[in-house]
């Protein structure tokens, strides 16, 4: 109807079983026929008007449905209960829908982070996620510049030379890489794969210049 009160008011139109209206404004009571009326608008011709939610006698004209939603937001609407499949289209904002399934609980695995700290150079310590970008560290290093090979460990003592290590020669990585936080050189303790001699080498001097670098077939980083 036109107006709340039901005495004194035109029809608009009848509204018809399973027609689905928009609730406009709280429900009020007319106290007078005993009555529960609402404001409401027809989601079939857009028309406004009053509708009677229950009669003096009990009956219920209108009731809260759970099978019929209203868009919030632009939300896409896919062919799969999986999201990010096929996309059908964008449900636009107001838009109605009928739910004909669910709700359903999607469980989506969560991305592995790792917390850590690049070994080159001395930087922070954050987290990133593994992925398709990174993978176990290599083993396998080349020489790029000669370097000696040692067999004690740096610091204050005194270091024997085992040999001189060559431009172009192969090293299996013992251990992972040790950082002198003092001298900022960064050393590795390697096997030569020329004579198995195993000692510590100068992975990346202090001025940062990179002697021995893991193999092409090794990367850490794929891209």
């Amino acid at each position: 109807t036109s107006a709340f009160d039901i005495g004194n008011c035109s029809a608009i139109r009848k509204l018809e079983a399973g027609e689905i209206v928009e609730q406009l404004e709280d429900p009020k009571p007319d106290e007078v026929r005993k009555l529960s009326r609402v404001h409401v608008r027809a989601r079939r011709d857009g028309r406004e008007g009053w509708a009677t939610i229950k009669g003096n006698q009990g009956t219920h004209y209108l009731q809260p449905t759970e099978a019929h939603r209203s868009v919030v937001t632009s939300v896409p609407l896919e062919k799969e209960v999986d999201s990010g499949k096929t996309l059908l289209r964008q449900l636009g904002e107001g838009e109605m829908f009928e739910v004909l399934e669910g709700p359903v609980t999607e469980q989506q695995e969560g991305a592995l982070r790792v917390c850590g700290r690049a070994l080159h150079g001395v930087g922070p310590a954050g987290w990133f996620t593994l992925g398709d970008s990174v993978r176990p560290w290599g083993t396998s290093h080349r020489c790029l510049r000669s370097t000696p090979l040692c067999e004690t460990s740096f610091g204050d003592g005194e270091t024997t030379v085992l040999r001189q290590l060559e431009v172009g020669e192969l090293l299996e990585a013992m251990e992972p890489p040790i950082h002198d936080e003092q001298t900022g050189i960064m050393h590795l303790q390697v096997r030569a794969e020329r004579d198995g001699i195993v000692g510590l080498a100068q992975m990346i001097d202090a001025e940062g210049t990179v002697t021995l670098e893991a193999d092409v077939k090794d990367l850490v980083v794929k891209e």
